[in-house]
């Protein structure tokens, strides 16, 4: 498993030099082909966990165990996690080391779930949620190419503000619920002895998304203030 996930973050790291020979505004600087990365990232993650539980799996099946797909796409997700925190050191920019415990953090409990195949497949639709990191990655790569437009740039960073409230915040926040109704009253015989990381997980996300959801609506501010 743990073998898999470095083989798979040279996947990412292969894409990222590969971004080197487009020529594009958009992927001249290392930060730029970092947070373009991302973006694919964050478009992987989201349209999986959606055609995968709309179409392939039901989310109200609350016991159904993980399986190749899913094992699969864990894999690539976690290892990006691990390219992420590689990468940083290599490129150049102020290290961001909140964003690097954060990777951490989130390639660690995806490796748990990768190690214990048993655990319901559900609490994979937790990657639907990366969803407004393509706005933000968007914005990012944007707004340091040349000749971007402050508007345009402005718009990305209002995107990702609307799409942070509304998926990372509230419809997060539905989710867990509904996790913890299918924990707690249900009663889901294979999680009882993993709910000691099944719940920290939900916590630990919840926190990553409202620290960055104020350091979000900070700068919003701070943009809307500069209109006035």
């Amino acid at each position: 498993m743990v073998v898999n996930l470095i083989l798979y973050s040279f996947v990412w790291l292969i894409l990222y030099y590969l971004l080197k020979i487009i020529n594009s505004k958009y992927l001249v600087t290392a930060n730029q082909r970092y947070n373009a990365i991302t973006v694919i990232h964050a478009i992987y993650c989201t349209i999986f966990t959606l055609i995968y539980f709309l179409f392939f799996q039901s989310l109200t099946d609350y016991v159904a165990p993980q399986n190749q797909a899913s094992t699969l796409f864990l894999t690539l997700a976690g290892s990006f996690y691990l390219f992420a925190v590689a990468i940083v050191f290599f490129i150049g920019r102020k290290i961001d080391w909140f964003g690097v415990v954060h990777h951490l953090v989130m390639a660690l409990f995806i490796s748990y779930f990768l190690y214990n195949s048993d655990l319901p497949i559900y609490y994979t639709f937790i990657a639907f949620f990366i969803l407004p990191g393509i706005f933000y990655n968007s914005f990012l790569v944007y707004k340091e190419a040349n000749g971007s437009n402050q508007e345009t740039s402005e718009l990305l960073f209002r995107l990702n503000a609307y799409a942070w409230l509304a998926f990372r915040i509230i419809l997060f926040a539905v989710f867990v619920l509904y996790a913890l109704y299918c924990e707690w009253l249900e009663i889901n015989p294979r999680t009882i002895v993993h709910r000691p990381v099944l719940f920290p997980v939900l916590l630990t996300f919840c926190f990553f998304s409202s620290y960055y959801y104020v350091f979000i609506r900070r700068k919003l501010k701070l943009i809307e203030a500069r209109k006035i």
